[in-house]
């Protein structure tokens, strides 16, 4: 026999015998005792709130008076000819602030190149009022959300053209200090190909789908961006859905979780 074995068998022997002199109720009883089962994760919590209400971007000019709007068109002119300059959105923030998005789209393509979209900021409390460049490229579904603490973000998805590739993005622009924080961006996929052309170029990741929309994360704000999105590992093949949520904090957003 191996000395291993021969040196395991008393102890082996020993806990037998003692287990088979444990009453059989007490046994019946020890191998019933239900396990405690861990408990549930307590959901996030905002840190902040209430805030008030996301402010809305209608896909026209809205929110002024008489006056503001005869100081508006004359800035407007100022941004090329009436029939080449359009207006995409306007928010209002306040009684004189404004963001407005503008479509630049000249009238002869050959020489004036593609359409131009801008997003500025105007202090209408002057006039002529003084404006402010926010962005240079179309947005999709902007609004504006009130932080806790009273700074403003604009909000708002795009689609950028980054070395040779589509992105699609989600991204925030505060309105104080014009800072960029982005939620997300990823290459999108071409039609068909799937990671085919994306491994070749070596990215790691692609985008299959993505949808945004504005939450309120308390009880009437704070308020964040919640993104659903499917995305294709490139390395391994698969693909994931995932949703992301990111919440207005004093000094911009942070991910909820």
């Amino acid at each position: 026999m191996s000395p291993i074995f021969r040196t395991c068998l008393p102890l082996a022997i020993a806990l037998a015998l003692g287990l088979s002199s444990i009453p059989a109720q007490a046994r019946s009883q020890t191998a019933a005792t239900p396990v405690q089962a861990a408990p549930a994760p307590q959901p996030p919590t905002p840190k902040h709130g209430p805030t008030p209400r996301p402010i809305g971007c209608a896909k026209r000019l809205t929110g002024v008076d008489a006056g503001q709007a005869e100081s508006f068109t004359f800035w407007l002119r100022k941004q090329g000819p009436a029939e080449e300059v359009k207006v995409e959105f306007s928010c209002k923030l306040d009684r004189h602030r404004l963001i407005v998005g503008l479509l630049g789209a000249p009238a002869d393509r050959d020489k004036g190149g593609p359409p131009k979209h801008m997003v500025h900021m105007l202090d209408l409390a002057v006039d002529p009022p003084p404006s402010r460049l926010l962005h240079s490229n179309k947005l999709d579904e902007p609004a504006v959300i009130v932080r806790p603490g009273g700074g403003m973000s604009l909000v708002f998805g795009e689609t950028t053209i980054e070395r040779g590739l589509t992105y699609r993005g989600y991204r925030a622009i505060d309105l104080a200090s014009g800072k960029v924080q982005t939620f997300l961006s990823l290459p999108t996929q071409q039609t068909g190909q799937g990671c085919a052309a994306g491994r070749a170029m070596g990215l790691e990741r692609i985008s299959v789908s993505s949808e945004a929309a504005l939450v309120d994360l308390g009880d009437n704000g704070p308020y964040g961006v919640a993104i659903e999105h499917e995305s294709i590992d490139c390395r391994t093949g698969k693909s994931e859905r995932r949703l992301d949520t990111f919440i207005a904090v004093p000094a911009g957003f942070e991910e909820f979780k």
